[in-house]
């Protein structure tokens, strides 16, 4: 009878203190809106020498108890599980690459993965629901780090994310066109045209999305621009001594403001800005319309040094011009068009490297700029969904409960199994006699 019940009826409990063995709130929510067939194709080679990937480290039993969390909540959802040597016709239908390999579906679209983790798919299932292109624009024509050259890194990951890259120099094409969803500005060292800036301007004022990044040293001819923003720029670099071995100049950050959307799933992880510039909100008699959020913050060791000798630094010195931290790095702004129904967004960073070949791939700079681009760009949703975090899977022991535990495993309960040994078959044969 029970094996009866058990084989009709599905039953799963998640007693773990953080529900570790269950999708996340956030997975769950996106899944109640997604509409069309949710389905994955599980590919796996059962003697695959290669170790970079999910059957190589984990069986077919883990796969499948990881994606029992998927059936659990919707028993809609398809698993299908193939083996990539011999289904090869199916394996060639959805362009399968590797030996192991997981194949998203929504609706008729597909992604292929090769990473099982919640965050990985649940962002392959949204990127395919999102129907619509996006356009960046990186300007060009100044001297900016380029999405060809210094930032090919971040434009590889930006295409990845079906983004539609290119660069735009204003004083060829006179105009910006109307399907850019979003305009790079990656540290000009040349002055812009004042029609360059007027174009600009007008793209600001009807609403269009903006990322600007900000070398120190270096800001010609955007005074009109960080005017319209709102935003001041403080002489000098941020500089912080008690930072690694590294310069300091070569700013970790690893605590984020509260409510921080873009860095909201960092958890603290480090990222790293070699070069950076303070920021902050100018004071003005003039309304402004943009409502202004920290996203970055040097710490309180910090200062903006204005005398940089031969790239040495030295302490912060209240007599000169220099001034003591903490200091904003960054700047994400908001502000309601369209008789309130759509959102502006823009981002001023105080800093570009952070974003080029040498040091996307540090740290946490990688999350963090993909998460810019997806704010900027209003995929909020697509802002990492985190897998649940395992909290309970470690002992966390202080010393008084080290030898307690040490204690009962090694000597009581050892001591309770050889009397046990000894004092029951005496007793049996004491009866038996």
């Amino acid at each position: 009878m029970l094996f009866w019940i058990s084989s009709q009826y599905y039953l799963m409990l998640d007693v773990s203190k953080n529900q570790i063995h269950s999708l996340s709130a956030e997975s769950k929510t996106i899944l109640s809106k997604l509409k069309a067939k949710i389905s994955f194709k599980v590919f796996f080679a059962k003697h695959a020498n290669n170790t970079k990937h999910i059957t190589s480290v984990l069986d077919q039993k883990t796969i499948r108890n990881f994606f029992s969390r998927f059936k659990h909540y919707d028993q809609n959802i398809d698993v299908q599980y193939f083996d990539s040597t011999r289904d090869l016709l199916i394996a060639k239908k959805y362009k399968v690459k590797r030996s192991q390999e997981i194949v998203v579906m929504y609706g008729d679209r597909f992604k292929s993965i090769s990473k099982l983790d919640e965050s990985v798919i649940m962002n392959a299932l949204l990127q395919l629901s999102y129907n619509r292109e996006t356009w960046v624009a990186f300007l060009q024509g100044h001297g900016e780090k380029s999405p060809y050259k210094e930032l090919s890194k971040y434009a590889k990951m930006l295409k990845q994310h079906k983004t539609h890259v290119q660069t735009i120099n204003l004083l060829r094409t006179k105009t910006i066109p109307k399907n850019t969803s979003l305009i790079v500005i990656a540290a000009p060292k040349q002055n812009l045209a004042l029609s360059e800036i007027r174009q600009l301007l007008r793209y600001i004022n009807q609403g269009g999305n903006l990322l600007w990044l900000h070398d120190p040293g270096f800001s010609p001819g955007m005074d009109l621009i960080s005017a319209r923003l709102g935003i001041e720029i403080i002489p000098g670099v941020v500089l912080d001594s008690q930072l690694s071995g590294k310069h300091a100049a070569y700013l970790v950050i690893n605590d984020y403001p509260k409510n921080n959307r873009i860095a909201s799933d960092l958890f603290g992880g480090n990222t790293v800005f070699p070069v950076s510039s303070a920021l902050k909100i100018r004071k003005s008699n003039r309304a402004n319309p943009f409502q202004f959020q920290e996203l970055l913050r040097s710490s309180s060791r910090s200062w903006s040094e204005t005398q940089l000798n031969n790239n040495k630094y030295k302490q912060f010195n209240f007599d000169t011009a220099d001034r003591k931290g903490p200091f904003t790095l960054a700047y994400a702004l908001t502000r309601k068009i369209n008789n309130k129904k759509n959102t502006q967004r823009i981002v001023v960073i105080g800093d570009s490297d952070f974003l080029s070949n040498r040091y996307i791939e540090n740290g946490a700079n990688q999350q963090f700029a993909i998460n810019l681009f997806h704010w900027l760009s209003h995929y909020d949703e697509l802002i990492s969904i985190q897998s649940a975090p395992r909290r309970d899977t470690a002992l966390d022991l202080n010393y008084q409960q080290i030898l307690t535990q040490a204690f009962i495993f090694v000597c009581l309960i050892p001591f309770f199994l050889f009397i046990s040994a000894y004092y029951f078959p005496r007793r049996r044969l004491s009866r038996l006699n």
